[in-house]
């Protein structure tokens, strides 16, 4: 049985964030210079907003999916034992609703999201939205 749900703090989720934002631009390069991207720059100069954006989620995904899809994590929050659950739960949050609900918030409103963070129950815009919170992982007692 797992202990009951403590919030993470601002500090931890935070550091998980900029580890993912470290994170997430290098495995994009790595994607870049695997796909021929880097070699030839003019084909990828046609559109660049909408292949920056696809290649960021997608090196997103490629990096965080399976943690968000089977424990609620990035690999930020993982390597700093916090998780995603949902609101009132210790169950991951399903990936649909991290990825349709809380990524859109977190994109095109980042500094507003960010800002309920400082109030009592330590939500971002985007865990309103999405019905999640941020929580300290137990490890299970069996």
């Amino acid at each position: 049985m797992n202990q009951p749900n403590q919030i993470a703090g601002r500090g931890l989720r935070l550091l998980a964030t900029l580890i993912d934002a470290l994170l997430v631009p290098v495995f994009a390069i790595a994607l870049m210079w695997v796909s021929g991207v880097l070699e030839d720059a003019r084909d990828y100069a046609n559109h660049p907003g909408l292949r920056i954006l696809g290649l960021g989620l997608a090196s997103y995904l490629l990096l965080n999916g399976w943690l968000l899809w089977r424990h609620g994590e990035t690999v930020g929050k993982r390597l700093l034992g916090i998780q995603i659950v949902r609101q009132g739960s210790a169950l991951p949050a399903p990936l649909w609703r991290l990825l349709l609900l809380r990524s859109p918030v977190f994109l095109v409103l980042p500094v507003i999201d960010e800002l309920p963070i400082f109030t009592r129950h330590r939500k971002c815009l985007h865990d309103w939205v999405a019905g999640t919170q941020v929580v300290r992982r137990f490890a299970r007692k069996d």
